[in-house]
């Protein structure tokens, strides 16, 4: 929000208002969804065969485990552990 807020030359704060009245959600949980949603590619294209949960949420952008964890959980309904045992099945 900070890149794009310099970027067009806008206060931050209202950058956040502007993006929650119009979007329905603050746009941290709109970041947060992009990054899910990029783990969740990065799972289907086989990133955990030769890398670990902990390194998957840093390659997303989650400053750690648990906070991947816990967004991941908020997004998809279940943690990434059920997710993948359920994906492997």
């Amino acid at each position: 929000i900070d890149s794009i807020s310099k970027r067009i030359n806008y206060p931050k704060n209202h950058l956040k208002h502007f993006f929650k009245h119009h979007c329905a959600y603050p746009v941290n949980k709109y970041f947060n969804s992009i990054k899910v949603k990029h783990a969740l590619y990065l799972i289907q294209q086989g990133y955990l065969d030769k890398h670990t949960i902990e390194s998957l949420a840093y390659q997303c952008q989650f400053n750690s485990r648990i906070t991947f964890f816990k967004n991941f959980k908020s997004i998809v309904g279940i943690s990434p552990t059920t997710f993948i045992s359920r994906m492997n099945k």
